[in-house]
Formats: C-alpha cells, structure tokens, sequence
C-alpha cells in the first residue's frame, strides 16, 4: 500500500507539471503570433478553441452534477 505521503508528493509533481504545460502552451501560442502574417486569423483560431475546450470541461462539469444529484437522490430518498 502507498503512503498518503507519496501519494501526496505525486499529486505535487502532477501539478506543478501540469502548470509548466500550460505555461508551454501560452508561451507556444504568443510566439505564433508574434510570426504570424495575419495575427488576426491566428488569434481568431486560439479562442475558438479556447471557447470549445470550455464548452467541453462545462459541460463535464454539468454531467458530474447531474449525476451527484441522481446519486443524492437515490441515498435521500
């Protein structure tokens, strides 16, 4: 069995990695447009999946919700 303590050092490492991903991925997305030739369509195609990546973890999130509602509602009653 793995200690809480592990786990939690693991957990740690996860997020500190997570982080510098995404600051990967800022950094990735400011460099191609600053180079672009048309900025505009570059940063037209970043929020558009920006938006799409929300709409996702959104409705995810509405999914996880529902179903701790049917959960709830089967131990309450």
């Amino acid at each position: 069995m793995v200690s809480k303590d592990k786990m939690q050092e693991e957990i740690d490492k996860a997020t500190v990695a997570l982080g510098m991903q995404k600051e990967l991925d800022l950094y990735s997305i400011l460099l191609r447009i600053k180079y672009a030739k048309d900025r505009e369509e570059v940063i037209d195609r970043e929020v558009k999946v920006c938006r799409a990546k929300l709409e996702h973890a959104w409705q995810i999130d509405k999914k996880i919700l529902d179903d701790l509602e049917v959960e709830s509602g089967k131990i309450g009653g």
